[in-house]
């Protein structure tokens, strides 16, 4: 009689233990998955952003012409030029709340204090009650012709379209033992789906493969490894 009721205590036992490990790895995930631009950022730069590549440079373009739309609070963008100068001090200048943010391993760094940012690379801009923020540097547009890499590093990115005008979200996965889409990325779980920020709702949403990326839009990518997303200028949504 003892044995079938130890028995009982320990299956018992077991099945608590088995839902608390299941909620704590649920609960791990949510937390990592959540890369707010509040809670982590951080003035020390320890490893450098996602990379951007491209061999030709095509129009030019002056300052006044790019305008950057910001909503009030955090804003995930990139900026689809090649700026001259590029670091963040000179970039945002006459930023009025004087705050932006790239991501530097997984902890958002002041890129008004240290780096710069290049096409394909996204940042987080801070705007009080919103504002129509104008370049107040050069800036000259990729080759808008041919496809634009974008190079992953493990762990979370912080990306964005390379291009002036919209794209399809669609990129081709290239890695040391091939390439393949993102469809097949994800199912393989080398990839986190992308997600967007949605200012207004203060809360990142995912993208949805053949979604239109926007212009001026940045996104957020888990990579499991060193690998490059390929964006294709010809995939218009």
């Amino acid at each position: 009689m003892n044995q079938k009721y130890l028995l009982i205590l320990s299956l018992a036992v077991f099945f608590v233990a088995s839902i608390a490990l299941t909620w704590y790895i649920a609960t791990k995930w949510k937390i990592s998955a959540n890369v707010a631009p509040v809670a982590t950022t951080t003035k020390t730069a320890t490893t450098e952003p996602a990379s951007t590549t491209q061999t030709n440079v095509a129009v030019n373009t002056t300052a006044e012409l790019v305008n950057l739309i910001l909503q009030p609070g955090f804003n995930l963008k990139t900026i689809p030029y090649y700026l001259a100068p590029s670091d963040g001090k000179n970039i945002f200048s006459q930023l009025k709340s004087s705050e932006a943010f790239i991501l530097i391993g997984e902890k958002w760094s002041s890129l008004l204090e240290t780096g710069s940012l290049s096409p394909g690379q996204g940042v987080i801009i801070k705007s009080g009650e919103g504002e129509v923020y104008k370049l107040p540097v050069s800036a000259t547009k990729v080759d808008e012709t041919k496809p634009f890499t974008i190079h992953l590093k493990t762990g979370w990115n912080a990306i964005g379209n390379p291009f002036s005008f919209d794209v399809k979200w669609n990129p081709i996965i290239k890695v040391a033992q091939g390439s393949t889409t993102f469809a097949k990325a994800t199912e393989a779980h080398i990839l986190s789906g992308a997600k967007r920020y949605s200012a207004a709702g203060k809360e990142y949403e995912d993208i949805a493969t053949d979604s239109a990326w926007k212009t001026f839009e940045g996104l957020l990518i888990k990579s499991g490894g060193e690998m490059d997303l390929i964006i294709d200028p010809t995939l218009k949504p």
